[in-house]
């Protein structure tokens, strides 16, 4: 202790005073008694400290020992002095105060060493105090000592630093030079709190935050009891030993406390740190800490106190204290952080003087988040929790009277007891509650949880000697060890559960323990109920590392067997989930293997399939997207299986968009899928094989109109795609049916069929279609996703003939013809689109719209060949019953359609009357600028405006040029017939006939052609005049055989000179009745100046038949002139008036294309009537032609 703050050095009295003190005793004793004694004491010492006060000394002492008159005068000078003295120290006091007043503070300099030593001595021998600076104030109203930049030492190395202490004192104390604290109050104070890596408890604290000094620990936390700890507060309080034991009030105003972490990291701080330690009594003390860290606050309160007899008692109040900076300090750089759970609740330590003690807590936990970092575990929300506790004795059994948990769905409520053995402890738990479900499952209610459990601290393992665990969907009992191994544990389970809920077990199994294994079942197992399950784990520390850094645990480190039934299981994301299987198999801690003796795939809507020889494989279960396998055989029905194509995973796969319940049949397959364990399956990852049978495949709407029935096909898919084919009655008739797809799911379906004349009159296309003979079906459709397209026909003609389907078409069975076009479903009716046509020379291209009911609605041809030489485009549109036609073009070769009204076989003919009735109506308009004939000629400019209404002609129109001469063509009628007759005019009238190849040696004239109405049956009249025929072989030889008989019958006459090159005629008039392909002539005469003819007959173009007869009349201006004689007339004429006096008859039979002519002459010699005797036919043919307006003869 320094010099100067020494007791003071008690000196000899002055002679005088000695002299004085001489006059008796009592006199003595009252002096040092007197208040002034200490006053003259006090200034003795003063003046022995003086300079030259021992010599002075000396000398006073030679003086006489007793001079009353000196005596007397030192006496009044004494007291003067003291006056003087006393005057000096109230003014200084009184200045002292007012400085207080006005300043607040007064310093003290010089006692700052005094004021620590009484700091000190009150802490004990092993503290050290030191402080700067100290002075005088007024805090709160009330006086007290202000120490600046105190320190507190301790022996150990632990120090505390503050900016500033305030301490209460006695001021009757201080007056009296002593310094006697009442209380204590650290300001500022800066602490950081941790623990080494040997577990030892480091203290430090500065006013500043400056660079961490060397750690200085307080005695090793292995030692360190907190029961002893607040037991031996409370003696010390109690005892008022030291300076907590002496004070009233102390404590730690606005300090900061920092937690370290053993790698000197900081880990959290405590701001507005406020400790208060407050004596509640003579034997009783509060001790009230609170601060925050950010906005979670700490508040707690600690009653000490100690009872009469010895009894020492500390009761905690937890107000609020959230756990996360200390489970950091414990943990440091640990795998746990928490979040929120601030404690609540009560604890109550006593401890009697015989050395037993006790202990209750009553604890809440309220809502946070515990979170292990650099773990698989997931963090775990916990809604709340409570603890009850109790202990008493050596603390070597601990009774936990009742336990909660609340985190999310899991509900748990217990009991148990901890006890000492040796150096380790055992615990005995009994819970029951329930445990969250594995995702959305319900809870597992859990009525009975029992567990062993042996913690040994020194090896760090803990031993689960036995467990069991009991309720509706489980029962199960097990062992285990838990044991750390440096930074890792070593893991050894062994499971045993019967009558087990999948589910369940998937709950109780912590996921994080092989995620990827408890992933996949929890995806697959949907419910059953498993027999038995055997688990075995050992997964030794070096593998538990590397499962955290994600390779996965070693095959051998865990075994899972199973046997279960009435299994809900799910093979793959995307697929159906197979109900009431029986399942067994292994699981490690790398691979699955079930085998599935049988089950039934659920489809929905109560479709079935039936699966057996089953299994599931996955080599690899640790990681993503691994691959896996399953295997089955189903059976079922081509419903179910439609339906099984429709599940997301093998969609891509379907043959296209199939209602299922429009199937019927049954299904034999042997499958194989090869897949990915994931949600998102990717293109390729999904690979199916599957081969087996379909049976009696049958479907009212699969093709559309066309019944299906009968079906029996192979099935075959691979990695090569799917194929399927076989036969199969298609609307009665067999066809073939094949289905291709590749992997990547697009393909095509084909039917093929061959109709009949009978298959095509049963959907509707009858002889008026004009096909007659096999036509080759093939429908094809594009399958697979985003290729949704229409069907393709595609139609073999070439054995089939076809007449009148379009007038001008014809094709002769035999040749090549091709028909194909795009059938698109429509609900307001079919469309058939990219139409092609082709049967050399006939091209057709265009679009086809038909109506609900299949018949016609529109066409648009963009191109129409019936001929080489064509180029038309037309656009056919049905109103009601009205068809409207726009043709339009380049060039048209019409002898298609001439030779089309000359058949028989066109639609008219095949239908007859009958048919004809119920045409409908039409509209043609066609502008084109050539209309190419028989026999090089042409008609140019032709337009034609055509209306017919109910089979009759209403209007028509037609106007052209044929050479130099006008074409028309319009509606007329002759007297007496019905309105809708032609009327066709051209003074070019050999071009016309040649054109039309009805004649083709005439040349010139003026045509006029006259015919009647009528849609199967026409009359007309035909009047042809002034034209010439040229190079005629039948003249040519009727005249020659004229001419030779002639010289038999008067060889003197002079034969008549007729240039057969070239004869010219006058007129020609014919009446005729056209019925189909025949044409009927009842009566014609032709005549000129030269020669005349009489001609009655038919000619059959559909039979390629003809048959003409008539009569050559030579000369017939001089030979007729007989005819016309009245009376006689019809006798020298032979019966005609257009006849002779001399004639030849003659007739024209056989085919049409190549007829034969035959001549009669005797005829020629026999004049007027005779030659009927001569001839009987008289130039007729042999079948009388049908007049007009006479029925037809059948």
């Amino acid at each position: 202790m320094p010099n100067h703050l020494a007791a003071p050095h008690r000196q000899e009295a002055p002679p005088s005073l000695q002299c004085w003190h001489s006059g008796g005793d009592a006199p003595v004793v009252a002096a040092a008694d007197h208040p002034f004694k200490r006053i003259e004491i006090a200034l003795l010492d003063q003046e022995a400290n003086k300079p030259g006060a021992a010599a002075a000394s000396v000398t006073s002492q030679s003086e006489p020992e007793c001079d009353v008159a000196e005596v007397k005068r030192r006496a009044k000078a004494g007291l003067v002095t003291i006056a003087v003295a006393v005057v000096v120290a109230v003014m200084t006091l009184a200045g002292a105060a007012a400085t207080l007043l006005v300043t607040g503070l007064v310093p003290l300099s010089g006692l700052e060493g005094r004021i620590a030593n009484a700091i000190a001595d009150r802490l004990g021998p092993d503290w050290t105090v030191e402080a700067a600076a100290a002075e005088l104030g007024r805090i709160d109203g009330h006086s007290h000592l202000r120490v600046r930049q105190v320190s507190f030492r301790h022996k150990s190395g632990a120090a505390i630093r503050a900016p500033e202490a305030v301490l209460g004192y006695e001021p009757m104390a201080l007056l009296r030079g002593e310094i006697r604290l009442k209380s204590v109050d650290l300001r500022g104070v800066n602490v950081r709190l941790g623990v080494n890596r040997d577990g030892a408890l480091i203290v430090n604290a500065d006013s500043a935050p400056a660079e961490l000094p060397p750690p200085s620990t307080l005695p090793d936390a292995a030692q360190w009891n907190a029961f002893t700890g607040i037991m031996a507060a409370v003696s010390t309080l109690a005892q008022g030993d030291g300076l907590l034991g002496a004070l009233d009030t102390a404590g730690m105003n606005g300090a900061r406390l920092s937690l370290i972490d053993p790698e000197g990291r900081q880990k959290a701080s405590l701001e507005d740190v406020d400790i208060r330690l407050t004596r509640t009594g003579e034997r009783g003390t509060r001790l009230t800490v609170k601060g925050r860290t950010g906005q979670r606050w700490k508040e707690l309160a600690i009653e000490l106190s100690s009872e009469a007899d010895g009894t020492q008692r500390a009761e905690i109040d937890i107000i609020r204290f959230e756990p996360a900076e200390v489970v950091a300090l414990a943990l440091g750089t640990g795998g746990l952080s928490i979040e929120g759970l601030p404690l609540r609740g009560k604890a109550s330590l006593s401890q009697s003087p015989a050395g037993a003690r006790s202990i209750t807590a009553r604890i809440d936990v309220l809502p946070g988040v515990i979170r292990f970092p650099d773990s698989p575990v997931p963090p775990v929300t916990v809604d709340g929790a409570h603890l009850e506790l109790a202990s008493s004795g050596d603390f070597s059994v601990i009774d936990v009277r009742s336990v909660e948990l609340n985190a999310g769905a899991t509900r748990l409520k217990g009991t148990g007891t901890l006890r000492a053995d040796g150096s380790a402890w055992r615990s005995s738990i009994a819970a029951s509650g329930q445990v969250a479900g594995v995702d959305a499952d319900p809870a597992v209610r859990i009525d009975a949880f029992k567990a062993d459990i042996r913690f040994d601290p020194r090896t760090a393992e803990a031993v689960i000697e036995s467990a069991s665990l009991q309720g509706p969907g489980v029962r199960a009992e097990g062992r285990g060890t838990i044991q750390q191994v440096g930074a890792s544990p070593w893991q050894r389970f062994s499971i045993k559960a019967t009558d087990l809920d999948p589910r369940a077990g998937l709950a109780l199994w912590p996921r994080w323990t092989s995620e990827e294994v408890h992933l996949s079942l929890s995806r697959q197992f949907l419910g059953g109920r498993i027999a038995s399950l055997h688990v075995e784990m050992d997964l030794p520390a070096e593998d538990h590392a590397r499962l955290l850094q994600g390779s996965g645990i070693p095959e051998d480190a865990l075994t899972v067997v199973i046997d279960a039934s009435q299994v809900r299981f799910l093979p793959g994301p995307g697929l159906p989930p197979l109900i009431d299987a029986s399942v067994s198999g292994r699981i490690t801690g790398r691979t699955v293997k079930i085998a599935i003796a049988n089950a039934t795939a659920d489809l929905g809507q109560g479709r079935q399939l039936r699966l057996n020889e089953g299994s599931f494989d996955i080599p690899d279960t640790w990681g993503r997207r691994q691959p896996a396998r399953a295997a089955f055989r189903s059976t079922g029905s081509m419903e179910a299986l439609a339906a099984l194509f429709a599940f997301p995973a093998l969609k891509e796969f379907s043959p296209g968009e199939i209602d299922p319940a429009s199937l019927r049949g049954s299904s034999d397959l042997k499958s194989v899928v090869n897949l990915v364990l994931a949600d998102d399956p990717r293109p390729g990852e999904i690979v199916v094989t599957s081969t087996g049978t379909l049976s009696g495949v049958a479907s009212d709407t699969l093709l559309g109109p066309e019944k299906l029935d009968g079906g029996q096909l192979a099935v075959n898919f691979d990695r090569t795609g799917l194929t399927v084919r076989g036969e199969a009655r298609i609307g009665g008739e067999r066809g073939q049916i094949e289905i291709r797809q590749d992997p990547r799911g697009k393909g095509e379906a084909s039917v093929s069929l061959t109709l009949d004349n009978a298959a095509r009159q049963k959907r509707g296309l009858g002889p008026e279609a004009g096909i007659n003979g096999p036509v080759q079906l093939k429908i094809t459709k594009a399958l697979g996703r985003g290729s949704e397209g229409p069907a393709r026909v595609e139609g073999d003609l070439s054995k089939a003939s076809i007449e009148g389907a379009i007038p001008g078409l014809s094709k002769p069975a035999g040749r090549a013809a091709k028909l194909t076009f795009t059938y698109l479903a429509d609900p307001d009716g079919a469309d058939l689109d990219d139409v092609l046509f082709e049967s050399t020379p006939i091209l057709i291209r265009g679009r086809i719209e038909l109506n609900r009911q299949n018949a016609f609605e529109s066409a648009s041809l963009s191109q129409l060949r019936l001929s080489s030489g064509d180029n038309l485009k037309v656009e056919a549109k049905r109103d009601g019953n009205l068809t409207k036609l726009v043709i339009r073009g380049a060039v048209v070769d019409v002898r298609p359609f001439i030779r089309n009204l000359q058949s028989a076989s066109g639609p008219a003919a095949a239908r007859g009357e009958k048919a004809g009735s119920r045409s409908g109506d039409i509209d043609v308009d066609l502008d084109v600028p050539i209309l190419t004939g028989f026999n090089s000629e042409a008609i140019t400019n032709a337009s034609l405006k055509l209306q017919k209404r109910g089979g009759d002609l209403r209007t028509i129109a037609f106007q052209g040029r044929i050479g130099r001469a006008d074409v028309t063509v319009k509606q007329a009628s002759r007297l007496g017939e019905v309105a809708g007759g032609l009327l066709v005019q051209s003074e070019n009238g050999g071009a016309l006939l040649r054109f039309v190849d009805l004649y083709r040696r005439a040349h010139g004239g003026d045509l006029i052609l006259n015919l009647g109405p009528g849609q199967t049956r026409q009359s007309g009249e035909l009047l042809f005049r002034n034209f010439v025929v040229r190079d005629e072989p039948a003249l040519r030889r009727v005249i020659g055989e004229q001419a030779l008989g002639g010289d038999r019958a008067d060889n003197a006459a002079t034969p008549v000179p007729i240039n057969v090159s070239e004869v010219a005629f006058t007129k020609l008039r014919a009446e005729f009745t056209r019925s189909a392909s025949r044409l009927d002539v009842s009566d014609m005469v032709i005549w000129g100046q030269q020669v005349g003819f009489t001609l009655q007959g038919n000619v059959d173009y559909g039979r390629d038949r003809v048959d003409i007869g008539g009569t050559f009349v030579p000369g017939y201006a001089f030979n007729n002139a007989f005819a016309q004689v009245p009376l006689v007339g019809a006798l020298l004429g032979g019966g005609s008036q257009y006849g002779g006096l001399f004639a030849v008859n003659f007739r024209i039979a056989g085919a049409a294309s190549a007829p034969t002519m035959s001549i009669n002459p005797l005829s020629a010699i026999a004049p007027g009537i005779l030659r009927r005797f001569v001839d009987p036919l008289g130039g007729a043919p042999a079948q009388k032609p049908i007049q007009p307006n006479q029925a037809p003869t059948r």
